[in-house]
């Protein structure tokens, strides 16, 4: 990783600012899966893409609030669907889930399908 990418990612700090959360909250949302695209080693921090963690936390939220418990793909997608007008499959299609992005997610094009199948099946998007 360049330099230059480096600055495209946040510390704890910065996205416990960027969710208005405490910095140790980000810490447990890093234990329970929020996704992490570069793990510190050796007194290094962990790197985080904003906007990947604000998906993770809006999904996270709704999930909480309906009591059902997803994994941390699912509430990326879901969260990416249901901030547009319509809780879709198409909405999902049009969040900008380029490859660059599910390989960040440390995904496969394998599980964003059977995410959205899952999501589907559940009746929390609809095609």
């Amino acid at each position: 990783m360049t330099k230059r990418q480096q600055h495209e990612f946040f510390n704890q700090t910065d996205i416990a600012e960027f969710l208005n959360v405490h910095r140790t909250t980000i810490r447990e949302f890093t234990r329970l899966g929020m996704p992490v695209v570069v793990s510190g080693r050796k007194g290094k921090e962990n790197l985080y893409d904003v906007g990947v963690c604000i998906c993770w936390f809006s999904g996270h939220e709704n999930a909480k609030q309906l009591q059902i418990n997803l994994r941390s793909l699912d509430k990326i997608l879901w969260s990416s669907a249901i901030g547009r007008a319509d809780a879709s499959l198409g909405a999902i299609r049009r969040s900008q889930l380029t490859a660059k992005n599910i390989e960040r997610l440390k995904s496969t094009r394998d599980d964003v399908s059977f995410s959205i199948g899952y999501l589907a099946g559940a009746g929390l998007i609809t095609f």
